[in-house]
């Protein structure tokens, strides 16, 4: 399928976290599924291989995942600058970039297990994105295959 046919989705950090600890989860199977360009930002990227060396998650194995399974957006602004600019979408400033991401690549999901950390109105409203976590959305992406002729 043509990477520009497939759904974007933003994935906060704790996904692809999830994904590496878990290798048969939701989270797992959302990064694989092969519908999907699942995106990061660049800033999103920092916190992952951090969290990674914390948890000892190996650098191979994150290195495949995101080789084979994420698209990397390039965020230009400072952090302090994104969470001065999406501070009404988060809860806590530290997940603005997560949102600035999401909007940088167009995505119309952003797939997280932290829903709460995300004013989810606000971001529907505004730019049309809905906040999910990978269970949900797997469940989503099956119930539109259903309706498909």
């Amino acid at each position: 399928m043509n990477v520009h046919l497939k759904r974007r989705i933003f994935v906060d950090s704790d996904v692809v976290i999830s994904a590496l600890l878990f290798g048969t989860g939701a989270a797992s199977l959302l990064l694989r599924e092969k519908t999907l360009s699942c995106l990061i930002s660049s800033v999103s990227l920092t916190e992952i291989i951090a969290v990674s060396q914390r948890l000892a998650i190996s650098k191979a194995k994150l290195s495949q995942l995101i080789k084979e399974n994420l698209i990397q957006v390039k965020l230009t602004d400072s952090v302090s600058a994104l969470k001065k600019k999406y501070e009404m979408y988060v809860v806590h400033a530290e997940d603005a970039h997560i949102v600035a991401g999401a909007i940088a690549a167009q995505s119309q999901f952003l797939v997280t297990y932290n829903l709460k950390h995300y004013r989810r109105d606000n971001l529907k409203a505004d730019f049309e994105i809905l906040v999910m976590s990978p269970g949900i959305f797997l469940q989503y992406l099956r119930s539109q295959q259903v309706r498909t002729p």
